[in-house]
């Protein structure tokens, strides 16, 4: 069975030109496939939102859950556990 939950994704920018690089840290939706197995991401944020204050709560349960879970970093294309905390 696929879902989906918040996950921390590790992000690094390096200017094109300069020695400049920044890590930033946010919460993204991850997919699994049946077997567990992250299949794709919302490769963009999104503030929390619900339908009322109810739902709003628990959006962002869930996206604090995603502290609890091991980061993850892309790389090569692929969504994997960081390694280099």
């Amino acid at each position: 069975m696929s879902y989906w939950n918040h996950r921390v994704v590790k992000e690094v920018w390096r200017h094109p030109t300069l020695a400049l690089e920044e890590t930033t840290l946010n919460i993204y939706e991850v997919y699994y496939n049946d077997a567990g197995a992250i299949s794709t991401w919302c490769r963009r944020t999104h503030p929390p939102y619900g339908n009322d204050l109810e739902d709003l709560r628990g959006e962002l349960n869930r996206m604090l859950g995603a502290l609890d879970k091991p980061i993850l970093v892309e790389i090569e294309g692929k969504l994997v556990e960081d390694n280099g905390k």
